[in-house]
This record gives structure tokens, C-alpha cells and sequence, in this order.
């Protein structure tokens, strides 16, 4: 991660982003291809998506539970 972040300084700046609106846990996925953050709650994950979205132009909201995964969609 931090050989990416040094190449591409988006990624640093997306991890730093989720992190500053709430996120417990941000970090890159495999080699960079995406970033994503572990939020303590929905009401903070729904906070941080349009100021994402604003920066990035792409986001969305998952949710996992017991028995499937959703994905939560405007």
C-alpha cells in the first residue's frame, strides 16, 4: 500500500477522506484499483457518500448482514 500511495497520490487522499468523515478503517483493495472505509454505523456511512461522490465521482454504500450481502443504491 504505501509503494501505491507514493506512485498515486489520490490514494492516500481517498484514504485520508473516508477517514476524516467517519470511517473506522480505510485502506486500498489489492493494488489500488479501489478504496474503501469501514464506517461505525449506516447514519455515518450516509453521511460521508455525497462529499465522496463530489470528490471522486464514484461511491457506493455496502452493507453486509448474517445471511447475504446488499448493496445500497440511490
Amino acid at each position: 500500500q504505501r509503494a501505491a500511495r507514493a506512485l498515486r497520490r489520490e490514494i492516500a487522499e481517498a484514504v485520508e477522506a473516508l477517514r476524516d468523515r467517519g470511517a473506522c478503517c480505510a485502506q486500498m483493495s489489492g493494488s489500488g484499483s479501489a478504496v474503501y472505509g469501514v464506517f461505525p454505523d449506516e447514519r455515518t456511512a450516509d453521511a460521508a457518500l455525497p462529499a465522496i461522490r463530489a470528490r471522486w465521482g464514484s461511491a457506493c454504500r455496502c452493507a453486509t448482514c448474517a445471511e447475504s450481502v446488499t448493496f445500497a443504491e440511490e
